[in-house]
């Protein structure tokens, strides 16, 4: 093992942990955060509450198993023929339901800016339920495939089974243009999506500002509260997109290479610069499902606020509610 290989495998077995970890805290305590009583009506809790769900998939299904892989050898894939499907299912599933709830989160606060008039009728509760339901349904019917093209197949250098695409000649071809779909639904249209939505915003709160430089500011404590509230939630989402707009493109970039991996990687050392930035370009993207709770904790005092308050056992010490911008 050369030095390039060995710290690829030091990265599968030293980042997870911390990873699913500070993931798993966060996410969990997102979570419980935003169902409180005085969150659980509003668009942007409902939205986050629900990327926070999709995240936690993705670290427990996904970067754990890598993880097992290098510390135990053992590839929970290959266990069953059902097990193979039912992980890929669950895996691409959640990967692409966490990039569309944020595009949905972040075009509710494109409308909130843009539109503030019609946010209370687009951003009903019921619509954003509906959404949730929509996007989920959606992932899951295009997901299906797996049940019918992935299983175990014997790998006759190793004499092992291994979690694979079958050998059926239709479906081959089918998974190499499901790659781009895949490629284009994760990362592509998000990225452009959220990119446009938050230069829109951005454009709109600076034109906004310099029209109101000269005037008074707000004497009414309610409107003063609530014009908090809106930017300090949008400052928040700007900073989860950021997070998500570095983090995501460079595995996008590998994939689209990765049919071409084993013609460049002629020699043992190209091997060696290939793994170790797949194990690269992989820690990035499960960064991305791991500091969402931070970006949130260091971008916005009012979920600072209800976290403090959650762990001091609900002691009504505050009184916040930090979605509220937003209905």
């Amino acid at each position: 093992m050369n030095v390039l290989e060995y710290r690829a495998v030091q990265i599968w077995k030293i980042f997870p942990p911390f990873f699913i970890l500070f993931g798993t805290f966060g996410n969990v305590l997102t979570i419980t955060v935003l169902t409180q009583r005085r969150n659980r009506q509003t668009s942007t809790a409902i939205y986050l509450t629900a990327l926070a769900v999709t995240d936690l998939l993705v670290l427990w299904t996904g970067l754990l198993r890598h993880w097992i892989i290098y510390m135990f050898e053992i590839d929970i894939r290959a266990h069953s023929a059902f097990g193979c499907k039912l992980h890929l299912f669950i895996l691409y599933i959640s990967f692409q339901c966490s990039s569309w709830f944020l595009v949905a989160v972040t075009t509710g606060r494109f409308i909130g800016v843009w539109f503030p008039h019609k946010v209370k009728t687009v951003c009903r509760t019921r619509n954003v339920c509906v959404i949730i339901v929509a996007i989920l349904s959606f992932f899951l019917i295009l997901n299906m495939h797996w049940f019918y093209g992935a299983g175990l197949k014997k790998n006759n250098s190793t004499q092992t089974f291994e979690c694979n695409l079958l050998d059926n000649v239709d479906y081959v071809i089918f998974f190499e243009h499901y790659k781009w779909i895949d490629l284009c639904i994760f990362s592509l249209v998000p990225l452009t999506v959220l990119t446009s939505a938050n230069v829109s915003i951005i454009v709109r709160l600076l034109t906004r500002k310099l029209k109101t430089r000269n005037q008074v500011e707000p004497t009414d404590h309610v409107i003063a509260e609530r014009s908090n509230r809106i930017s300090q939630l949008t400052i928040t989402l700007l900073i989860v997109n950021t997070v998500f707009i570095i983090c995501t493109p460079p595995i996008s970039v590998y994939i689209i290479w990765e049919k071409d991996r084993n013609e460049s990687a002629e020699t043992n050392y190209d091997k060696a610069v290939l793994d170790l930035t797949w194990a690269i370009v992989n820690m990035l993207v499960y960064l991305n499902n791991t500091l969402n709770f931070f970006l949130y904790f260091l971008s916005g005092s009012m979920f600072r606020k209800q976290v403090k308050e959650l762990l001091c056992r609900g002691r009504n010490c505050f009184g916040t509610n930090i979605a509220q911008a937003t209905d």
